[in-house]
Parts: C-alpha cells; structure tokens; sequence
C-alpha cells in the first residue's frame, strides 16, 4: 500500500547519507528511490536529489501535479548531477512517467540503460504535459529518450550521448516519439544527440496517433545514413526549427516543414516522400549525391506538391554523378535557391524533365556540364536551352 499523501513541499533524497526512516528534510534525507516511488505526493512539491549521489535503481513517478503547480523531481546541492544507474538492472527505463501527469524530471543523469528491457534512459508514457530538462543519457538502449502514447510532451536541453550498438535499425535512435492512436503533441527544444556512424537515427517520429510535433534547434552529430525520420499518418505535422543535421533527413507523409535546418558533410541529405512538405532557409554543404545507390540529389524529390524556397544548396566539388536537386513526382515548386552543383542542377527521374510541373524561378544556378537532366543524359538542357522553354525566366546563371 502506498503512504499517505504529505504535504511539505519539497523531500530531499541522499543515497550515501540518507535513510528511509528519515522524515525526507535537507537534514534526515530519504536514501532510495523506492521509498520516493512508495509515496504519494500532492501537487507543486519537489523531490531533490542530491548531487554527486548515483542509485542503481529506477526513478519512478508516483502521483501526478496540476496545470500551474507540477511534480517535481531535480538535483539539488554541489557537484555532479544525480546519476541513475542502470547498470545490472532488468528495467525498460530509468526515468519514467509512469502515466502521471504535469510531472517534471530537472537536472538528472542515465547511464547504462542498455542493459535490459527497451533501453530507454528517460521515457514519458501514458498522461500528459510531461518535461524532462537538463537531462544527459549516456549509453542508451532502444531509444535514449522517448514519448509513447503521451500528450504534450517537452524535452528541453536533453543530451543523448553515444547509444549502445550492434541493436540495428529502429531498435537504436536518440529520440522518438510514437503513439499508435489518439491525438499525441510533443517538442524537442535545444537537444542533441549522438548515435556513432552506424544506422541509427538521431530523431524517429511514427505511428498513426501522432499529430504536432515541434524540433527545434536540434543538434545530430551522427553522420550515419540516417539523422532524422519523419513519418506519420495524414494528420500527423512535424516542423523541424533550425538546428543541424549530418546525416539524412526524410520527410515522409503529408505537410510537414523544415525550416531553417542545417546540413553539413557528405552523409547529410534531405529526402522528401509524400505531398505537401515545405523546405525553406536550408542550408546544405559538402554533400556527395553518388555517395550510395539512390541518392542522385541533395534534396531528392518522391512525391507532390512539395515547395523548396530560399535554400541554399552546395554540392561537394568532388561528386562524379548527381545533382542538387533530384524529382520524381510532380508540381515542384524551387524558388530563390542557389543550386551549386558541379554537373547537374535539376535531375528528373524521368526521360524528359518537361514532363515534371515544374515551377522553378528566381534560383541562382552554378551547374556544371548542364543545368537539367532526366535520366536519359540524352536529354539534358544548359541554362539557356532551359530558359528559352519556359523555365527560370528570371533566374541567373553564375
């Protein structure tokens, strides 16, 4: 049975000088974590871990706050922050929400959640209006951090450190989030993640539940294949906010926006499926298209109704195939874009480029051997073969 509700409004926990026979002040602290899972607290009150302290034990939400007064669980004291050590534990995760709600994890450290079970260092599932910030994972399992079948949702300033390997694709990223049905919000704001070279994605978004989520300024540093996934159902809408990616980005489903987002080194594309995807203030540098099988462009095109606006666009010098931009669908929209590429610009996959509803003006173009290209090299346009049909009346050629 679980105690009685108390009503202080902070409880301090010590696993080196603490005990759980203590009334839980800054003076007799708690010593476990188990004793903070056991009991039931009112909305607003504070749970402090002290720092410098580890626990090989779970961090665990017992109650739920209230709009205006949450559960909070932060470090307190000198030193390091709090460390919860998965190391030998059978645990899905280390820090959990446990379907509470207006909860707050503040100021805390994972380590080894790899051991067992899923992984995760901290996870949100179930309730809603959950904030985890200021948090480090190191040496995660499945997923560092994740938000599953909850609504409003905050990671903020949550560092995702080298993820365990050898767990293979969609078993290992550094962030998801997932709902199977429902209506499921959540934002990412200032992270970063670093999943090694091999192909695990820093951010994974899917299941037909998700609705708005929000990516704001994260930073991926893995240069794997795959930096950050996007999927969903038709009502599903990411926008990705600034930030910088070094692998690929794919945006698959319907509507969703990447703006101000960059791309940097010779593992980062951006690849757009679906309809309705909006790319704008891109900046993308040192991209080798030819880098593997499939990937003909910086920004390769499969779908409608997409729109490209003021991207800039630099292909590696040194790339043998490929351009800066790669279609196969139909109603493009590229306007105020510099397309440096050193053979081509635009690469249709299809016989003849005029076959594409292109809208293409006001770009800089600095293409090499031809502007555009199907994939018949046979039909392939310079700049002003390709201005005098119809196409980039008022863009420029450097």
């Amino acid at each position: 049975m679980r105690a009685l509700v108390f009503s202080p409004r902070a409880y301090y926990v010590h696993q080196s000088a603490g005990n759980d026979v203590n009334p839980g002040t800054v003076d007799l602290p708690w010593k476990t974590l188990a004793k903070v899972a056991a009991t039931t607290f009112g909305p607003g009150v504070r749970i402090r871990l002290a720092r410098g302290q580890t626990w090989n034990e779970r961090l665990v939400a017992s109650s739920s706050g209230c709009p205006g007064a949450p559960i909070v669980y932060e470090a307190y004291g000198p030193g390091a922050d709090p460390v919860i050590d998965g190391a030998g534990l059978d645990a899905d995760e280390l820090i959990h929400s446990n379907a509470q709600s207006y909860v707050t994890f503040r100021r805390l450290e994972t380590i080894h959640s790899a051991g067992a079970g899923q992984g995760y260092g901290i996870r949100a599932q179930g309730g809603t209006d959950i904030t985890f910030e200021d948090i480090v994972i190191r040496d995660g399992g499945q997923h560092s951090a994740g938000t599953i079948e909850s609504q409003n949702t905050l990671f903020r300033r949550v560092d995702a450190q080298p993820l365990q390997l050898g767990l293979g694709f969609g078993g290992a990223t550094a962030f998801v989030s997932y709902a199977s049905a429902g209506s499921m919000d959540s934002v990412y704001e200032d992270c970063e993640a670093t999943t090694g070279t091999d192909d695990y994605p820093a951010f994974l978004c899917h299941g037909a539940g998700i609705r708005n989520v929000t990516i704001r300024n994260l930073v991926s540093h893995t240069e794997a294949a795959n930096g950050i996934i996007l999927f969903g159902d038709t009502q599903t809408r990411v926008r990705i906010e600034g930030g910088l990616c070094r692998g690929l980005c794919t945006l698959d489903g319907t509507g969703h926006v990447a703006d101000g987002l960059e791309l940097v080194g010779p593992a980062a594309f951006m690849r757009l499926i679906g309809s309705g995807h909006e790319v704008r203030n891109v900046t993308m540098t040192d991209q080798l298209p030819n880098r593997s099988a499939g990937w003909n462009g910086a920004i390769t095109v499969i779908g409608d109704d997409m729109l490209v606006e003021d991207c800039t666009i630099e292909v590696d010098p040194g790339t043998i195939a490929g351009g800066a931009i790669a279609v196969e669908g139909d109603r493009l929209t590229l306007r105020r874009c510099r397309l440096d590429a050193p053979i081509i610009a635009i690469w249709a996959y299809v016989a003849n480029p005029l076959a594409i509803a292109l809208d293409s003006d006001h770009n800089v173009w600095d293409a090499g051997a031809f502007g555009a290209s199907g994939v018949d090299l046979d039909v392939s346009y310079t700049f002003a073969r390709w201005k005098a049909l119809g196409f980039d009346v008022n863009s420029t050629a450097q």
